[in-house]
């Protein structure tokens, strides 16, 4: 499937509880360093909290979600991107 985009068809997804200091790791399969190009990362979270991507996914195959508040549920998706140079970084639409 191809997008104009240029992101894949597909994504990594799943939900996280941040802890007490309103922050949640995420561990992702071996397989996401199959993409150097990055992620257009979505965040949503419960009971109308805020959400932004603390740091995004490293060399070892995680990443850290922040919220606004502790012990929330953030659902998040990871999509790849096709090529080298897109932005990896989330933009303000995908921070809630």
């Amino acid at each position: 499937m191809t997008h104009a985009s240029g992101l894949h068809g597909w994504s990594y997804s799943g939900e996280a509880w941040t802890d007490g200091d309103g922050r949640a790791v995420v561990i992702l399969p071996p397989s996401v360093l199959l993409h150097p190009a990055g992620f257009r990362y979505e965040l949503e979270v419960d009971d109308g909290g805020t959400a932004r991507i603390e740091s995004p996914v490293g060399p070892d195959g995680r990443f850290t979600i922040a919220t606004d508040a502790p012990h929330l549920r953030v659902t998040w998706r990871l999509t790849p991107y096709r090529t080298t140079g897109a932005p990896p970084q989330p933009t303000p639409k995908e921070e809630r």
